[in-house]
């Protein structure tokens, strides 16, 4: 079972930045990932849905 009883949670949908969340994934498996990312860019360009997913995957599994 993981963190807040949620048995088997995969991380949301996020379609995009393939790399991005390659690199972010894999800093969160290693356990580096820092306490703060800064997260810049074009208006539309995905900012808040990749924090919000970074969010999820990091607090709710």
């Amino acid at each position: 079972m993981t963190r807040r009883g949620r048995a088997d949670a995969s991380p949301p949908a996020f379609r995009g930045h393939k790399e991005l969340r390659a690199a972010l994934s894999s800093a969160l498996a290693r356990e580096t990932l820092p306490a703060t990312v800064l997260i810049h860019g074009m208006p539309g360009c995905g900012k808040q849905s990749l924090a919000l997913w970074l969010a999820r995957i990091r607090l709710c599994t």
